[in-house]
């Protein structure tokens, strides 16, 4: 559990009749909690997308957490719900790469920083569109049609 000490002004008997943590939650300021970083770049070769964030001057970030998902819609939104998408945890670096992407595919990227204090805000979604192009020839292995992805350079953010 979260807490903060700060002075109240009540008398120490007060504070020991105050009911038992297990009893009630403490809300940690929003100032201690990390702002969201910002995704400003992202590097996409073949299946392979790398994304680049910077945190605030002076912020206090222990950790990141990285979420993505394919975006299925064209939704003018771009947002990301909590249930969907894969979650990283315990990023160190304020870089992110990850693999195997489907071809011709849009996904959304969003990151938040970590502290001893909590988890802060998300990052504004940032969209990754994974290019590719059907191959006129067949594959003789899988008798299916290749899918060559390009490579591709786009660095910038989109809100939600």
């Amino acid at each position: 559990m979260n807490t903060f000490h700060c002075h109240s002004g009540r008398s120490h008997d007060d504070l020991e009749a105050l009911p038992s943590s297990r009893n009630f939650s403490v809300k940690v300021p929003d100032c201690l909690l990390p702002r969201p970083p910002i995704i400003y770049q992202h590097i996409m070769l073949e299946d392979t997308a790398k994304i680049y964030w910077m945190v605030p001057i002076g912020e206090n970030t222990d950790v990141f957490d990285v979420q993505f998902q394919e975006v299925v819609s064209n939704d003018s939104r771009m947002s990301l719900s909590e249930e969907r998408g894969d979650l990283f945890s315990g990023i160190k670096a304020c870089t992110f790469e990850t693999g195997s992407l489907n071809p011709c595919s849009e996904y959304l990227f969003r990151v938040r920083g970590v502290n001893t204090n909590g988890e802060g805000e998300w990052s504004y979604p940032y969209r990754v569109v994974a290019e590719g192009e059907v191959d006129s020839q067949q594959s003789v292995d899988s008798g299916r049609f290749m899918i060559n992805p390009k490579s591709r350079i786009q660095g910038r953010s989109k809100r939600s």
